[in-house]
This record gives C-alpha cells, structure tokens and sequence, in this order.
C-alpha cells in the first residue's frame, strides 16, 4: 500500500482504501462523506469520523488512496470466497468434492449462454450439457420469476448480473486450487 492520504488529498465522495486497523470496518474499500463535524467513513457502528486517523505529519493513518481497478476485483472475489466459506463451503467441505465438481460449478457461472453438445452421427440432434454437477436447487443461477418460471440465463446480458457470476466463478476457481493445493501437501499425485 501507499503511504497514507494527507488532509489535502481527502474530498467528500472520494472511494479510499482502509486497512484492517479500523476497529469498526472490515477494511477495503469505502466512501469518504463529508457533514458539518468532518469527514467520515460510514462503518458498523454509524459513522467514524477521520479527524481522529491524523497523525503529527498530517496523514490519515490506515486511510489510503484506491488500488488499481486489478487489487479492487481480487479483493471482491476474496470476500466472494469469504462468504462462500461463511454459508459453509469451507476446505472441509471442498475436499468432499474431488471429481472436478467445483471447477465445474465454476464454469457454469462464467459462461454466459448455455452449453450445447452436438452429435456428429445425427446433424439435427443437438443436446443441453448442463454442467451444473450438483442438485438443480442448489443452483443459484436461477431465478424466479413473478409467475414463479425459473430461467437460468434471463439476466445474463445484463452486466451486474454478469459481472456477479464471473466473482462467484473466479471465488469457486480459489476453491479448487486450494483444494489442489492441500492435496498435494499431502503428497497426493492426482487430483
């Protein structure tokens, strides 16, 4: 990280890096807000005000400008991961699955229409591979509609919903390395 922003280079508005070290925020991430008390950080327990970050040079202490846009997608996918972890599908859970489930699930949040399979013999024939290798239920592609239709790709043109499922895929890739990576430390070969 940088070295920390100076008073001058705060604005209301402004998108800043905090680190770890603010007891009331995550860290990451957050918007710089301005009221008639200062500037502040919205954070778990209402508002932290910056005045109090000031070190004797003038420095916001653990207040940072923002990373390149590259640093802000890791750490999405990482608390894509976190959360992933949160519901459950921790490295316990991971290792359960070792016949390529997870890179699977992978994939089928990072493609964008779906998977069709045509066979040579019979050119009119054209058959759904559905990747998905878990329960239908468990797919949170889906999404229901107001008359209770699901449709797995409806909003995939739409870039939020895009953009969302490529964190989820790249969070799940995380999953299946790691997964890889315990294997091997064990002195396994295969995967």
């Amino acid at each position: 990280m940088n070295q920390p922003l100076t008073e001058g280079q705060i604005t209301a508005g402004q998108l800043v890096w905090l680190d770890s070290g603010f007891t009331c925020h995550e860290g990451g991430p957050a918007k710089v807000r301005k009221d008639e008390h200062g500037f502040y950080v919205d954070c778990d327990e209402g508002r932290h005000y910056l005045d109090g970050q000031l070190d004797e040079t003038g420095h916001y202490v653990g207040v940072y400008a923002m990373p390149d846009i590259s640093m802000l997608v890791l750490y999405e996918i990482l608390r894509e991961r976190h959360r992933q972890i949160d519901k459950g599908f921790d490295p316990e859970h991971d290792d359960e699955h070792d016949d390529g489930e997870i890179a699977r699930a992978a994939a089928c949040y990072a493609v964008d229409v779906p998977i069709y399979e045509a066979n040579p013999r019979d050119v009119t024939y054209i058959a759904f591979r559905e990747l998905w290798p878990w329960r239908p239920e468990e797919d949170a592609r889906f999404e229901e509609d107001e008359r209770g239709d699901l449709s797995i790709f409806r909003n995939q043109n739409l870039i939020e919903v895009r953009r969302r499922f490529l964190v989820k895929a790249a969070a799940l890739l995380i999953a299946e390395i790691e997964r890889l990576d315990r294997r091997a430390a064990k002195g396994e070969v295969h995967a």
